[in-house]
């Protein structure tokens, strides 16, 4: 009589878990902010909105830039990209240096803000795909190794590639096919399937049938991993945006720490796991 494999799921995270988003992500929040306040003038860039043609004087040269990317691994939604800019364009450099309780307590006072900004940077990001869709996925490449360890879990008997994501689900679809890794993702939850994690996971879980408790997932906000801790097997990877400050307080808090060289092996360390 033949075994029946018990379904498992991975599900990834997509912007700094499988994509270096942070181009793509200066670029719209930067033209926000321009859109909302077009008297604003940063040193060493032009007061007007920034095109895809911009994108590599902008990582080179510009120390908003460096600024903007010291501090973006705080941020859970895109409206919170208004107070990394206002904390990089007003302290002098000395914003780099914050703590996240900082961080949360400078969003609050620019509350009033967040809305108008959020639609502003998602417009200046449909912009940007409409201006050449091809040379827009270019600025959001994956990381190395990505393609190989998430290709050898979706041949992995009986286990489901899942993505899911803040991203809206268009764009990710349209950089998943860019980087021919699409067909390797069977389900996607996006934006419009869940304001939280716990909700984009339970969407998975309805549409596969396979239960949260079976469930392995990628995630480098640790807020996104505390909130489904207990209920799905979290996953920290220590590449991206991910601080090693966030690395340590992922080992205390139990969370699977994964590393690009390693991340099929571990991944599929835990799932094996989950189905003893």
């Amino acid at each position: 009589m033949r075994q029946t494999v018990e379904k498992t799921l991975v599900a990834f995270d997509c912007d700094g878990v499988i994509f270096d988003h942070i181009g793509e992500d200066f670029l719209c929040a930067y033209n926000a902010l321009l859109t909302l306040f077009p008297e604003t003038k940063v040193p060493g860039l032009p007061s007007r909105n920034l095109g895809l043609e911009d994108i590599a004087q902008v990582r080179h040269e510009s120390v908003l830039f460096a600024r903007f990317r010291s501090l973006a691994g705080f941020c859970l939604r895109a409206e919170e990209y208004y107070t990394v800019l206002d904390l990089s364009l007003t302290r002098d450099g000395n914003g780099v240096s914050i703590g996240e309780k900082e961080f949360q307590e400078a969003g609050k006072n620019a509350q009033e803000l967040h809305h108008q900004f959020r639609e502003e940077f998602y417009k200046a990001r449909s912009l940007l795909q409409e201006q050449a869709l091809e040379r827009w996925a270019e600025i959001i490449p994956i990381y190395p190794g990505v393609f190989e360890a998430i290709s050898g879990l979706a041949s992995r008997p009986g286990t489901i590639v899942a993505a899911a994501t803040g991203r809206d689900r268009s764009s990710t679809v349209r950089l998943l096919a860019h980087n021919r890794i699409g067909r390797l993702f069977e389900h996607i939850a996006a934006r419009e399937n869940g304001d939280t994690k716990l909700e984009q996971l339970t969407y998975l879980s309805d549409l596969t049938s396979v239960p949260l408790e079976r469930m392995v997932y990628v995630d480098d906000k640790l807020t996104n991993l505390q909130e489904i801790k207990g209920q799905v097997i979290p996953a920290l990877p220590d590449w991206g945006l991910t601080s090693p400050q966030d690395i340590e307080k992922g080992r205390q808090a139990g969370f699977e720490i994964v590393r690009l060289p390693t991340l099929y092996q571990q991944i599929d360390r835990l799932l094996t796991r989950l189905t003893v």
